[in-house]
């Protein structure tokens, strides 16, 4: 966003320029605005706007939370912990697999494997790709290496 100020500093250099002889749409590309930003700002008489963005009324989304529902989650939620299971390409960077859990279970990640290799088609592939876990206790967990063999 842009401060009042510095938009009406930069319109004055633009009609400076102006003055001199610049046209408007290279003066504008000068200080990085298009002559329709410029436009937007100007009021009627000429004068330049604030930004109305900060100040402006949104409308509540539909599925928002009330007041008392909020209220009730955050009394019941305080000190929860929830677990993330996520698998990620360690070349591309891609989330191939996640979910969330309210509890650290081994069934969960072995599940999680199995969608995701499905969802990936690894039973596919002759050259089966390396799994690198975070050596922790839920991937080294008897049902996910029975899983894995």
């Amino acid at each position: 966003m842009t401060g009042l100020e510095d938009r009406q500093a930069l319109a004055r250099g633009i009609q400076e320029a102006r003055k001199n002889g610049a046209r408007l749409k290279e003066a504008g590309a000068v200080v990085g605005i298009s002559v329709r930003t410029l436009q937007r700002w100007q009021t009627p008489d000429g004068d330049i706007r604030p930004d109305g963005r900060p100040g402006a009324v949104r409308p509540v989304p539909a599925h928002a939370l009330t007041a008392e529902e909020r209220a009730r989650l955050l009394a019941e939620v305080a000190g929860q912990w929830f677990f993330l299971y996520l698998i990620i390409d360690l070349y591309s960077s891609k989330i191939v697999g996640w979910e969330v859990h309210a509890e650290n279970h081994s069934d969960h990640a072995t599940r999680l494997v199995q969608k995701t290799a499905l969802a990936e088609g690894i039973a596919a592939l002759e050259a089966k790709p390396l799994l690198h876990g975070d050596n922790g206790s839920t991937l080294k967990a008897t049902t996910v290496l029975a899983m894995l063999h």
